[in-house]
């Protein structure tokens, strides 16, 4: 449990600054402070398997998925960010250059069609700390716009995980 400790606090003190933010509800805002959560967290687990620091590993977590989230949550809702994540998943363990397509469950309030997307991921490589890990493109067409982004996830003891890049 010691071990755990930092990333913990780490991850508690994100979820206190991202009650920070000023909100109205919009999926930036959210995506925003999911994504730096998440990477915060991510990011010190990360750090802290790898005899590095938690509290490095949660600040680069934290602005990498704070910045990440905020782009892509600006657009997309919470079921479509589900969506994405569900071939997120898929994509850790699928073939390089694999296109693994997504469909929102619901349609858009703007256009009454439903966001579609897909993840490519990229070939499998070693990092710098001897974890396996691969690059992740994300595209997402929603009311008639696109969305991109890229990640990287690492494979740790516990399965296949955003990275704090």
């Amino acid at each position: 449990m010691k071990n755990l400790r930092t990333p913990i606090t780490a991850c508690v003190i994100c979820i206190g600054l991202s009650g920070c933010t000023a909100t109205t509800g919009s999926n930036q805002a959210t995506g925003t402070a999911v994504g730096a959560t998440g990477g915060a967290l991510a990011g010190a687990l990360i750090a802290n398997s790898t005899g590095g620091s938690p509290w490095v590993g949660a600040l680069i977590g934290g602005l990498a998925g704070g910045l990440i989230g905020g782009a892509i949550g600006a657009q997309l809702d919470e079921q479509e960010r589900q969506a994405m994540e569900a071939a997120m998943q898929r994509a850790t363990v699928a073939k390089a250059n694999q296109k693994i397509a997504w469909t929102s469950p619901t349609p858009s309030k703007k256009s009454g069609k439903k966001t579609t997307g897909y993840v490519i991921p990229g070939e499998i490589y070693t990092n710098a700390a001897g974890q396996k890990c691969r690059n992740i493109e994300q595209v997402a067409e929603k009311d008639g716009q696109t969305i991109q982004g890229k990640t990287t996830a690492c494979k740790t003891e516990k399965g296949w995980t955003e990275a704090a890049v």
